[in-house]
């Protein structure tokens, strides 16, 4: 047993932490080569559309998500770990 009962919710900082116990033994840099290969066979994709699925398969791989209820904490953790700065840094100031 993990410590995690069926109904208590994972924190943001659980949800993106980087340690896994389960992928002793794994090749994750096998999952990644496959990943990007299957991806780069998309023929009707842009490229910046192939590299954000490669990162989302990446994170998603790393962090699973189990249950619909964790999507919305999955994608905030995704973003923040994607580009950790603010929306609100590139807000346009107003000089009046």
């Amino acid at each position: 047993m993990c410590g995690v009962s069926p109904s208590q919710r994972l924190t943001p900082a659980e949800l993106a932490a980087q340690a896994n116990s389960d992928d002793e033994g794994y090749d994750f840099e096998a999952f990644v080569k496959d990943d990007r290969n299957e991806i780069d066979d998309f023929v009707d994709v842009a490229v910046e559309e192939k590299e954000f699925m490669h990162l989302w398969n990446v994170f998603v791989h790393r962090h699973p998500i189990y249950c619909d209820t964790y999507t919305g904490l999955a994608a905030e953790a995704f973003t923040r770990q994607v580009h950790p700065s603010p929306v609100g840094a590139y807000h346009c100031s107003s000089s009046a």
